[in-house]
C-alpha cells in the first residue's frame, strides 16, 4: 500500500488540493498543540496533573513538530506524504494518546491532547486512502483504551474502548475517502480543461480547414482524404464531450447519410464540428428536413458530392445562447447540405416551390428558417438555422 502522493509513484508531485489538505491539517496541528499546551499548564496548576515534566517534555517538541508540518505543507508539501513523516506523525499520536493517562490522575473531563490525536489519523488517510486511514484510526483507537485500562483499569471501560476504536477508524476512513474523491474530481476536472483546449484549437483551426477543404476542393482524392481526417478528429472529440441529445443527433444524421448514400448510390458525407444539445423534436426537425435536401440534390443536381455541415450557431446571440445552455435551454445549431451539382432556381423551376416547401415545413414547424442558394451550374447550399428549444412559429392572421 503505497502513499498516493509518495514521490516516484503514480502521482509524482501534490496537487493543488493535497497542498491545500495539508496546509489546513498544518494549522490545525498547531492550534491543536497550543491548545494543548494551555491545557496543561492550567492542569498542573491545579494539581490534576501529576507528572507535568513528561507531560512538557512531550508537548514541547509536538508543539515544534505542528509548526514544521505547516511549514512543509507551504514550501515541501511531498515532504510530508513521505512513509518517514508519516511514522513520526503517527508516533507522537501514540505518545500523545499514551501520555495522558500517565501524566493524569484519574479520570479528567478534559485532557490535552484529545484534539490534536486526529491530526495523524486524518494524514495517514490523506496519503494512503481510506484503508490507510482506517487502520491508522483503530491502531491509535486501541492504544488509547489499551492505556487506559492498564492505568486505570478495565472495569466499565469496555464500551469507551469500543467507542474510540470505532470513532477513530471512522474518522480516518472518512478522510481518506474524501481525499481520494476530491483527487478524482480535481483528475477528472484538469483532464476536462486539457481536452477542452485541445477541442477548440482544433474546432476553430483544423477542423473549419477540413470543412472548406470538402466544400471546395475538386479533387475527389484530397475530399476524401480530408473526409476521413474530420471523421476520426470528430470521432475523438466525440469521446467525452457530447451529451447524449448532442451525440444522438449526429448520429441521426450520419444514419440518414449512410441510408440515402446506399438507395442512391452518391457520395454523401456528414461533418459535425460541433454539436450543441437540442430538443427531440427540433433534432427530428432538422433530420427530415436535410433528408429533403439531399433527396432533392440527388434528384435534381445530378451531384457528384454530398455534404452535411453540422455545428453551432455563433453568429450573433452569443450572450443568448450562453444563456440558453445555462439554463438548460440548448444552444443554436446551423446545418448545411452543399452539392456540387447543377443547381436550380427555386422561383422558375418546375416544381421548385414545392421542393422550398418540403424543405420549409418541418424547420418552420420549430421556429427555425431555411435558406437557400443556388444557381446553374454553381451548385445548391441549403441553410437550416433552429435554436435548441422547438419554439412553434405562431400562425399569422
Amino acid at each position: 500500500m503505497e502513499p498516493r502522493s509518495l514521490l516516484g509513484s503514480s502521482r509524482p508531485l501534490p496537487t493543488p488540493t493535497d497542498r491545500g489538505a495539508l496546509f489546513g491539517l498544518g494549522l490545525y496541528r498547531v492550534v491543536t498543540a497550543t491548545w494543548a499546551v494551555v491545557v496543561a499548564l492550567i492542569d498542573a496548576r491545579s494539581g490534576s496533573l501529576v507528572e507535568p515534566s513528561l507531560a512538557f517534555a512531550i508537548l514541547g517538541p509536538l508543539l515544534a513538530w505542528s509548526v514544521l508540518t505547516t511549514v512543509f505543507a507551504r514550501r515541501s508539501p511531498q515532504t510530508m506524504l513521505t512513509p518517514v513523516a508519516q511514522g513520526i506523525d503517527l508516533a507522537f499520536g501514540v505518545a500523545v494518546v499514551a501520555a495522558e493517562w500517565v501524566t493524569y490522575d484519574g479520570d479528567h473531563p478534559l485532557r490535552f491532547g484529545a484534539m490534536w490525536q486526529l491530526a495523524p489519523i486524518v494524514a495517514t488517510g490523506l496519503s494512503y486512502g481510506a484503508l490507510g486511514g482506517l487502520l491508522a484510526g483503530v491502531g491509535l483507537g486501541l492504544v488509547n483504551g489499551v492505556t487506559a485500562g492498564l492505568t486505570e483499569g478495565f472495569d466499565g471501560r469496555i464500551l469507551a474502548l469500543v467507542s474510540a476504536v470505532v470513532l477513530f477508524g471512522v474518522a480516518g476512513a472518512a478522510s481518506g475517502a474524501v481525499m481520494d474523491r476530491l483527487r478524482r474530481a480535481e483528475d477528472d476536472l484538469a483532464e476536462a480543461r486539457a481536452r477542452e483546449r485541445v477541442a477548440r484549437t482544433l474546432h476553430d483551426g483544423v477542423l473549419q480547414t477540413l470543412a472548406a477543404v470538402q466544400r471546395r476542393s475538386d479533387d475527389d482524392s484530397l475530399v476524401a482524404l480530408a473526409a476521413d481526417q474530420d471523421r476520426a478528429l470528430r470521432r475523438w472529440l466525440r469521446q467525452d464531450r457530447l451529451e447524449p441529445p448532442a451525440r444522438a443527433l449526429a448520429d441521426q444524421l450520419e444514419r440518414l447519410a449512410e441510408d440515402l448514400r446506399r438507395r442512391d448510390g452518391t457520395p454523401i458525407s456528414v461533418v459535425v464540428v460541433e454539436a450543441p444539445q437540442v430538443d427531440p423534436a427540433v433534432a427530428d426537425a432538422l433530420v427530415g428536413a436535410v433528408g429533403e435536401a439531399i433527396t432533392n440534390a440527388v434528384k435534381h443536381g445530378a451531384p457528384n458530392r454530398v455534404t452535411v455541415f453540422l455545428d453551432e450557431d455563433d453568429d450573433g446571440e452569443t450572450l443568448i445562447n450562453a444563456a440558453a445552455q445555462r439554463l438548460g435551454m440548448g444552444r443554436s445549431v446551423v446545418c448545411t447540405v452543399h452539392d456540387d451539382g447543377v443547381g436550380f432556381d427555386p422561383e422558375h423551376t418546375a416544381g421548385g416551390m414545392g421542393i422550398v416547401h418540403s424543405m420549409r415545413a418541418p424547420v418552420e414547424a420549430v421556429g427555425g428558417s431555411v435558406t437557400i442558394r443556388s444557381g446553374p451550374q454553381t451548385g445548391t447550399e441549403v441553410e437550416f438555422r433552429l435554436n435548441g428549444r422547438a419554439r412553434p412559429q405562431r400562425r399569422r392572421s
